[in-house]
């Protein structure tokens, strides 16, 4: 038996096949794993596509083949037969054989060559091992993400026909060992992986490992959060636990979290959009942008100033310790420290003066909050968070380390953002008193060939060599295979113009800033209508092609350039004491090499690096320079080449660039294709984003309107504090729609606009009309004016609405008790007495889902105990539907406790008995029984022992019995007994040892009197048990009111 993998091309095709055809697949490929290459499957290995790597096509019908190979995978001790199309024409067999491997074409040289009939599977792998347990050959293929397909699998997929065809279904990704080593491992786990190691897929394996446990995905980028979202759903769909883990597992990213968990309805949050807008207005005339960019002065802000909450006791760094800080801590401004600062305070204080929250300052108030906790948190990317975040994910686990995974990649942190592992390991030390010693590293890389690898590597080792910082994964990948990257010497940049614009829709220019973009940019377009994709490397994070072009990245005459030649002229002279000695030039190392780190991995394939006529000396450094291949020139552009891509290539790209938000890239590959309305809803949307990164928020909004992107187009409105655009465009909806969200939306923004002119009143009005009281008095407060009659009138209002929550009135009991202006401990006890309604609400709630209508075994009395209310019953029908037997029954044990007459009781009863409910009937006939009137009391016993009531069926059994009646006492007793009631267990003992209305029997009698013990200890057992999570339910409900 050998494993079955397939490419993701034949993942593709699998997702579009019929059941039918996937049952023909699934023969071949059962043929296959069992080393069945004759008959039906007439195997044929086609020579000469590559010399040290076979390929094979399977035969399915007269004109389609399946296309494979197979591989030794040393590190699994297993033979893959690895399938890269499953349902290929006989016509594209060569051709595609030929793309797989990147190998020149030359019909002339293919064959087919038919495994000959006496040839076995394991004849032909005995003769061909030395090949393919090559390390070349395993890793040619070992590099490529591909997935492990079984029968059940297969039966997954035909399932689908039965439901939605067009629904997405997933398969999951083989693993290396190094992940499956990582996946055994127990929580905590810290997991740094470089980009393509396959972090993502190790939480979605490990999420998919215990479908009961409650999980939380949650990451900072909407797009990684809905990729994870929709693999994991694709991965459980057809599976016999779907269910239970869609319900156990919940998809976040902090943005929806913290919109979620916020208590002041109607606050901005300020974004990163938010805050350059702000402060491209206020440093208008002070040129503050030259010295202080605004992505990096948010970045300080948010990641070291207010997110170095290790390195305080206050809500944010106070001036001195800021000022205090090192180089390494905060590398950003070192010079400019005291200038930072004082921005950051004009910054507070606009968030202050304008009602406004940014996102550190609602972490910070969320950790003082009441929230959801879960079994499994685990976070991807977490380079992109402060150390904030990372306090919020240990509270979500309920501050137990053994519920987090946490992972992210420091390579890619480009804007120095405060992140460091060390500061993650030192947050679990002080909050857990637990020291993680161990960051686990993931060092394969599945994007590129070994030998971008290798520089990839070279170039993280300046930073390990030459600095005092080090990385927590290393890449080691030691096979040397694929194209070296290439540096291109000596040419005219001029020359390079028409191989440029030959770029297809997976080959990419990276630069270093928007600058050099433009440049080349006015350059191609002067020779070609289509200009290649181009990008800043800072974009071009997170993404992947088959051929880049690093473009200018150090031409000689930037900065860097210099920079690089000074130190590459100290590490030639050996004099590193004056690297080690120079924090500002340790400092550059480490910022470049992340940088060209992320350049230089963007490359599958091929890998190109262009400075100009001269080269950076950074490329001539001996490490470096082993792993480059010198060019003075570039191959002739083959025009052919562009038929390679069609229109559908270009389209998927622009979807793919679109998602990303890399809205200039998505145009580019949309301008390409034939005009119609799709692509020009497409390209209009690409534009109004584009409008919107210029910092146009308003002329965005009109392209959103124009778009029918309105909820894009009210964030836009939002940050330019348009208010009356957004309240216009709500009421062209409302009149349009006739939708609800409208108007709540309108009188949101409505309120919004009051609160930005501080105009209190107004404002306060429109939230009490929306039911947010607590809004509407601290809005009253503010006003200048008294306004205890608007005050009283909420307050009214709150008590009258019976939708009311618990929180909505503990936030109002706690504005009258603290309020500098309308305290008032007269309301503050009414809203006590109203939470204390709303407890014994939920105490009833909780006692019909406990007590069970048929039989409650023991616990019943217990749970009545536990939750008893105090509230009249008359006042708790109209939160119940009182016409229901079984909230009939629970209102009769509660009336009963509260001391009603017997015969109110007994009414409420008969009511729910007459609707067949069995605990009541048994309930009636047990009071008519304390009442002496047995001819009632054993009509009610019979109707609920009828419906195997075991303490019905056991009191008719005494009762007969008592009559002298054995026959009819027995004939209950003996039911009762089948229905594993305890009492009869030790009442028919004692009839047995008399002997007088039944046969004597002692040898019975102790056998039950054995079982009725047994039974008594676990009863109390479990009593025990259960009182215990009774008593703890009642907290949890106590704390809520």
């Amino acid at each position: 038996m050998y494993t079955i993998c397939l490419h993701h091309k034949a993942k593709d095709e699998l997702q579009s096949f019929s059941a039918d055809e996937i049952g023909e697949i699934e023969k071949r490929l059962r043929m296959l794993k069992q080393g069945h290459w004759k008959n039906g499957t007439r195997v044929k290995k086609l020579r000469a596509v590559n010399k040290q790597l076979n390929i094979f096509e399977a035969r399915i019908d007269k004109g389609y083949r399946m296309l494979f190979t197979l591989f030794y995978d040393s590190e699994l001790a297993e033979t893959v037969v690895l399938v890269f199309r499953l349902l290929l024409h006989h016509d594209d067999v060569i051709r595609t054989a030929r793309m797989i491997l990147d190998d020149d074409l030359d019909y002339s040289l293919y064959e087919e060559e038919e495994i000959t009939a006496g040839e076995s599977f394991q004849a032909f792998a005995e003769d061909q091992a030395a090949l393919w347990k090559d390390d070349y050959f395993f890793h040619q293929f070992q590099q490529l993400k591909t997935y492990e397909i079984d029968e059940d699998t297969l039966t997954r997929f035909m399932m689908k026909q039965d439901e939605n065809a067009d629904e997405f279904w997933e398969m999951k990704l083989r693993l290396t060992r190094e992940q499956r080593a990582l996946l055994s491992k127990p929580m905590p786990l810290l997991i740094s992986g470089t980009a393509g190691s396959g972090k993502t897929t190790i939480l979605i394996h490990k999420m998919l490992e215990e479908p009961a446990v409650k999980k939380l995905y949650i990451t900072y980028t909407k797009q990684l959060r809905d990729d994870a979202e929709k693999q994991f759903l694709s991965l459980v769909k057809g599976m016999d636990e779907e269910e239970e883990y869609k319900r156990q597992t919940s998809f976040l990213t902090f943005k929806d979290f913290m919109k979620n968990y916020n208590s002041e309805r109607f606050q901005t949050i300020v974004t990163k959009d938010h805050f350059i807008h702000y402060y491209n207005n206020i440093s208008r005339g002070q040129h503050l942008e030259r010295d202080f960019p605004a992505l990096m002065l948010w970045e300080e802000i948010r990641g070291v100033i207010k997110g170095g909450i290790f390195h305080s006791e206050h809500e944010y760094l106070t001036e001195e310790e800021y000022l205090k800080l090192s180089i390494n801590e905060a590398p950003n401004f070192s010079n400019n420290r005291q200038q930072v600062y004082n921005i950051f305070l004009s910054y507070q204080n606009y968030l202050s003066s304008q009602f406004l929250i940014d996102e550190q300052g609602l972490l910070q108030r969320l950790l003082k909050e009441s929230l959801t906790s879960y079994d499994m948190v685990l976070c991807d990317e977490i380079q992109d968070l402060t150390m904030f975040h990372v306090k919020l994910l240990f509270k979500l686990a309920k501050n137990d380390s053994k519920r987090l995974i946490l992972a992210g990649d420091d390579h890619q942190v480009v804007h120095h953002s405060g992140f460091r592992w060390e500061n993650v390991k030192n947050a679990f030390y002080q909050e857990f008193n637990e020291r993680v010693s161990e960051i686990h590293s993931l060092s394969k890389n599945f994007r590129n060939t070994g030998k971008i690898a290798l520089l990839a590597q070279e170039i993280n080792r300046l930073q390990k060599n030459y600095t005092d910082f080090k990385y927590k994964s290393d890449q080691t990948v030691p096979f040397h295979f694929g194209e070296m990257p290439k540096l291109i010497l000596g040419m005219e940049e001029n020359k390079l113009y028409p191989m440029l614009n030959r770029f297809g829709p997976y080959d990419a220019i990276l630069v270093r800033s928007e600058e050099t973009k433009d440049a080349l940019l006015k350059q191609l377009v002067k020779q070609s209508e289509h200009i290649p994709l181009m990008f800043t490397i800072y974009e071009a994070k997170g993404l992947e092609f088959r051929k880049v072009m690093l473009w200018k990245v150090l031409h000689e005459e930037t900065e860097e350039f210099a920079q690089w030649k000074k130190i590459a002229g100290i590490v030639n002279r050996n004099e590193l004491s004056k690297i080690s000695s120079n924090p500002v030039m340790q400092r550059f190392i480490r910022y470049e090499a992340s940088l060209l780190y992320v350049a230089v991995t963007r490359g599958m394939k091929e890998c190109l690096i262009y400075d100009g006529c001269k080269a950076s000396d950074l490329w001539q450094m001996e490490d470096i320079q082993k792993q480059l291949a010198v060019h003075t020139a570039v191959e002739p552009v083959d025009k052919k080449a562009e038929s390679e891509f069609s229109e559908q290539d270009w389209k998927e790209q622009g979807d793919h660039f679109f998602k990303r938000g890399l809205y200039e890239q998505a145009k580019n590959c949309y301008l390409r294709l034939t005009p119609d309305r799709d692509i020009e809803q497409r390209l209009l949307l690409c534009q109004a984003y584009l409008v919107k990164q210029q910092g146009n928020f308003e002329g965005a909004g009109q392209l959103f309107e124009q778009a029918m992107l309105y909820d894009e187009a009210i964030e836009c409105y939002e940050v330019e504090k348009h208010y009356h655009s957004i309240i216009n465009l709500c009421s062209r909806m409302e009149h349009r729609d006739r939708s609800l969200k409208w108007i709540s939306l309108k009188n949101e923004y409505k309120i919004k606009e009051f609160d930005y002119k501080k105009q209190w009143v107004g404002s306060g009005v429109y939230c009490r009309r929306q039911g947010y009281y607590k809004e509407a008095l601290i809005r009253f407060e503010r006003a200048e004016n008294n306004c205890s009659s608007y005050i009283d009138y909420t307050y009214q209002n709150a008590l009258d609405d019976a939708s009311i929550s618990a929180e909505e009135l503990k936030n109002i009991r706690h504005f009258f008790a603290t309020s500098l202006k309308y305290t008032d401990e007269q309301k503050v006890a009414r809203m006590n007495e109203a939470l204390e309604f709303l407890r014994d609400v939920a105490y009833v709630k909780e006692m019909l889902q406990l007590i069970k209508p048929d039989y409650n075994e023991f616990g019943e009395r217990m749970i009545r105990e536990i939750f008893k209310v105090k509230t009249p019953l008359k006042q708790l029908e109209p939160f119940f539907s009182i016409e229901d037997s079984h909230v009939q029954y629970v209102f009769a044990l509660m009336a009963e406790d509260n001391g009603m007459s017997e015969e109110t009781v007994k009414l409420m009863l008969k009511r729910a008995a007459d609707q067949n409910h069995i605990e009541a009937q048994f309930m009636l006939g047990a009071m008519f029984e304390d009442g002496d009137d047995m001819d009632t009391s054993v009509y009610y016993y019979e109707l609920a022992a009828s419906q195997q009531h075991p303490f019905a069926a056991f009191n008719l059994g005494s009762h007969y019995m008592s009559i002298n009646n054995a026959e009819k006492g027995m004939y209950w007793m003996n039911v009762a007994l089948e229905l594993g009631f305890e009492d009869v267990y030790s009442d028919l003992a004692i009839y047995l040892r008399r002997g007088e209305l039944i046969p004597k029997d002692i040898k019975r009698a102790q056998k039950l009197e054995k079982e009725y013990e047994k039974m008594v200890k676990k009863r109390k057992n479990q009593e025990k048990f259960l009182q215990t999570q009774l008593e703890n339910r009642k907290k949890e409900i106590d704390q809520m009111y």
